[in-house]
């Protein structure tokens, strides 16, 4: 009413307040309520200060986004003719946050971008409800696709992501592992080698080296197809060889002019491994060479032989590796067993950019950045029950007096072998704890069970 006057009265108020001139009349009190024509809310107070609520639009369309109430101004003896004010209703988007989580070693974490369950950071939203991520990239995944449900599945070399998109939901999967043949077990096939992640490639009288560089062009099937398993007279003279036939007692071995190339895995790096090596004669020397990722040099060392045949040895870097390479210049012997730890450090983040968007298009972005952790860390859990909701309570339809949650899902570094060993001092019974006390039961599931999944709780 700031522009209001009157020539006999320098005092006006707000008498009354319509959706329009047409409309049924509400007196200005501070309380009452009238919707207008676009559907917002206006509560009008006598001295013409209001409050408008906007109503969720379309700003696609081509209806206007004008909207209009009146009001009628009084003296006290007289009401004005009804004056109409017009709102621009402006276009809202919403903010996408940042979210971070971790995930431990073939772990798994979950979360949710959008409402920042899971330790996430909670996005910002308009009122044009609903929202909906439309989409996730990441650069350099190994595939992404997206599914029924509205599921999109993202595949890096260091785990999986999978996202609904429709509720912002995610569960992340570590693909990365620790590297380990066990030495001595009389059965490791090259098939064995295989599945804990470990390609082997066999060179007879070539070499797989460009200079000081490996040439990772030249590990191929055929190479592969070279190296050969031998378990014949015990376990000390049991292992990987390389030879261009089918091996016999005395050949399937590593020796003069051959050489033993080991790939570690896409992804993986690291600064140390342990080696076993078998019929390895006293005074005998094998020769180890590491390269990174791209196949460059990074180090190179020895072996010398024991006596005892079968000898352990830590290969140990200043920088990380993925490759190894076993040559010999006279020494004869076999690989029968490794072990090698990630180094995180050689782990990139999985950073994945997300779009947001509300219901008539507005869109922003924003990432979820997923660190492999092998550090665990738990952190407290909070949640809140209502006596209310109790058969004998208030409100006893509701069920607000029972409250669920994971204590994982806020930790970091959890992994698939991080454990729940026991909650103040009780450990589980058949993967399940269970506390009871007066104030009511608490059950926490250590293990998957009956569609719950480890770190649930109710």
């Amino acid at each position: 009413m700031s522009n209001d006057t009157d020539v006999d009265s320098p005092t006006l108020t707000v008498a009354q307040f319509a959706t329009n001139s047409g409309a049924t009349a509400t007196n200005a009190n501070g309380s009452n309520t009238i919707t207008t024509a676009l559907g917002g809310t206006v509560v009008m107070n006598t001295d013409g200060s209001f409050t408008y609520t906007a109503p969720v639009r379309n700003h696609a369309d081509a209806i206007s986004d004008v909207d209009t109430f009146v009001y009628r101004a009084t003296d006290g003896s007289l009401n004005s003719e009804w004056t109409t004010v017009s709102i621009d209703i402006a276009d809202s988007a919403p903010i996408a946050n940042n979210d971070a989580d971790s995930v431990g070693i073939g772990g798994s974490t979950t979360g949710n971008v959008i409402t920042g369950a899971g330790g996430a950071t909670a996005d910002n939203l308009n009122v044009d409800t609903p929202h909906s991520i439309t989409n996730v990239t990441i650069a350099g995944a190994l595939s992404n696709t997206l599914g029924a449900g509205n599921i999109r599945t993202i595949l890096t070399n260091n785990g999986t992501l999978v996202i609904d998109q429709d509720d912002g939901s995610y569960t992340y999967t570590s693909a990365l592992s620790n590297r380990q043949v066990v030495a001595g077990t009389n059965g490791n096939t090259q098939a064995v080698w295989t599945a804990a992640g470990i390609s082997t490639y066999g060179f007879d009288g070539a070499s797989p080296q460009t200079g000081a560089n490996l040439n990772t062009a030249t590990l191929t099937a055929t190479a592969a197809g070279i190296v050969r398993y031998r378990n014949i007279g015990g376990i000390d003279d049991d292992g990987l060889g390389v030879e261009n036939s089918s091996g016999t007692t005395t050949s399937s071995r590593i020796q003069s002019g051959e050489h033993l190339v080991m790939d570690l895995g896409a992804g993986f790096g690291t600064t140390s491994a342990s080696v076993t090596l078998t019929d390895l004669g006293t005074g005998e020397v094998a020769t180890w060479r590491t390269y990174d990722a791209s196949g460059n040099f990074v180090a190179t060392g020895t072996i010398s032989g024991n006596g005892t045949n079968i000898q352990t040895s830590t290969i140990t870097t200043g920088a990380t590796f993925r490759y190894i390479q076993f040559t010999s210049s006279g020494a004869t012997y076999r690989i029968d067993g490794l072990s090698a730890a990630q180094d995180l450090s050689s782990v990139s983040p999985d950073v994945f950019t997300y779009t947001l968007a509300d219901s008539d298009g507005d869109s922003t972005t924003a990432t979820l950045t997923v660190t492999t952790d092998t550090n665990v860390n738990a952190i407290a859990d909070n949640a809140t029950v209502y006596e209310a909701a109790l058969a004998t309570g208030t409100q006893s339809a509701l069920t607000s007096e029972t409250a669920t949650g994971n204590l994982l899902a806020n930790d970091t570094g959890v992994s698939g072998t991080t454990e729940i060993t026991n909650v103040n001092g009780v450990i589980p019974v058949g993967g399940v704890i269970t506390i009871s006390d007066a104030t009511g039961t608490l059950v926490v599931y250590t293990q998957a069970s009956g569609g719950f999944v480890k770190g649930d709780y109710v």
